[in-house]
This record gives C-alpha cells, structure tokens and sequence, in this order.
C-alpha cells in the first residue's frame, strides 16, 4: 500500500528576461467544479543555484503586517479567484540572467500548507532591456 500527502504537479514555464511574466493556472476540484480559493493565501519562490530567493510572488495585499516578513516579495502578484491563480511580475523584476531557476506555488489554509506547483523556470536572453 502507498500513501502520499503530495499533491504537488510538476511544471515548467519559459519566458523572456525583462518581458512582463503573465500565467493563468486554472483549477477544478474532483467534481469538475471550479476550485474555492476563499481563505487561502499563497507564495511562490524562484530560487538560484545557492537557494537564494530571486523573485518572491505573494497573494498579500500592500500594508499586510506579514509582508515584514517577506521583504523580496512582490505584494499582490498572485491572484485567487475561483478556479484560477493569476500569477503576475513586473518586467523589472524579471531582469533575470539567462538561465534555468527552480519554483514552488504554495497555498495555506489556516496552519495547513501545502505545495501545488513546482519545477523549473527557464530564462530565455533578449535583445531589448
């Protein structure tokens, strides 16, 4: 018998460095339904080789106290609706080198956390800056 608590999918994105990143991930529960993201929040961190924290994407809202917490993280760059996570950065911010960087898409719940996205981003260079 095997038992496992990941529910974790593995996906990876491409994109351009210092273009705006835009992606929509839509969702459904086991019934087909959109899924309620009512009371959860979410983070998303992309990581470098050292584990240093590149980019931080958040579902907090400027003048939540927990983004003190959270300093490298851009507030409101992940959106919940229902059955949709908005996920948004800004071209500055994604003034990335050439490369491929690591994720993970975490939501909670009150004290339940859990990862549901994960894998590789891959940087593409580009012309204009």
């Amino acid at each position: 018998m095997k038992i496992t608590t990941d529910i974790s999918k593995k996906v990876d994105f491409q994109a351009k460095a210092g273009d705006t990143f835009e992606v929509e991930v839509l969702v459904k529960d086991p019934e087909g339904v959109p899924f309620d993201f009512s009371g959860y929040t979410a983070k998303m961190e992309v990581i470098g080789r050292d584990r240093r924290v590149l980019l931080g994407f958040t579902s907090l809202i400027e003048g939540n106290d927990a983004l003190e917490d959270l300093p490298s993280y851009k507030p409101n760059s992940i959106q919940l609706s229902p059955g949709k996570i908005y996920l948004v950065m800004d071209s500055e911010s994604m003034q990335l080198d050439q490369g491929t960087y690591r994720y993970d898409l975490q939501l909670t719940q009150g004290n339940s956390v859990k990862t549901w996205l994960y894998g590789r981003i891959k940087i593409n260079s580009d012309i204009t800056l």
